[in-house]
């Protein structure tokens, strides 16, 4: 595996407007949750997935997730299957040359295209307190044995144990070894800059 925590720095902030801003997200979060759980609902999905990318942070939904037994109003074909508390689950599409699969998926569709359209203005935990704080950078680390070069991205959340407190590790834009520089972000002078083993324990919440 590559080592690409060298490629990160690592901050903490804190105080009493980092606890503002967590406890904004309540109203957020569960704004999602209702959009979300409703087009599962409507299409009697138990879990969902979610978008992804270089710096895509999940705010949309990308597709629905079906226990294996579920009983389909039309054929399927069977995107993808895995295990959810011990439970078979499925990603499903409606078969394209059937008329009910045709139909099934113009639905899906449309719902999922209308709850995007929702959580536009509602974005996951990460992306709510990366861009409040305008530190989504990108870029690429070191190669990952057959996988390719490995992508960087900012990520953070919450300290464990404190409501006041957020941690955030954001690719560096030094130019080492031949690897592309990840952009520009101006760091905020209140972030208080932490050594990789520092960010470790307080992440995993161990004595310093």
């Amino acid at each position: 595996m590559a080592d690409n925590h060298k490629h990160y720095d690592y901050y903490l902030v804190e105080g009493a407007d980092v606890k503002t801003l967590i406890d904004g997200y309540d109203s957020i979060r569960k704004g999602r949750s209702d959009i979300i759980t409703g087009v599962m609902g409507e299409f009697g999905a138990v879990a969902y997935t979610d978008t992804s990318g270089f710096g895509d942070k999940g705010s949309l939904l990308r597709g629905l997730v079906w226990n294996a037994d579920y009983k389909f109003p039309c054929a399927v074909t069977i995107k993808r299957s895995d295990y959810l508390d011990g439970k078979k689950v499925i990603s499903a599409r409606g078969k394209g040359n059937t008329k009910d699969g045709r139909e099934f998926n113009k639905r899906l569709d449309s719902s999922i295209k209308q709850a995007n359209q929702k959580l536009g203005s509602l974005p996951s935990w990460q992306a709510y307190i990366i861009d409040h704080y305008h530190i989504m950078r990108t870029g690429f680390g070191e190669a990952s044995g057959n996988f390719g070069v490995a992508m960087l991205t900012t990520y953070g959340g919450r300290c464990p144990g404190r409501d006041d407190c957020l941690l955030f590790a954001i690719p560096n834009a030094k130019d080492r070894d031949g690897y592309a520089k990840h952009g520009e972000v101006e760091i905020p002078p209140y972030f208080q800059k932490l050594t990789y083993g520092r960010f470790h324990d307080l992440a995993n919440n161990e004595a310093a």
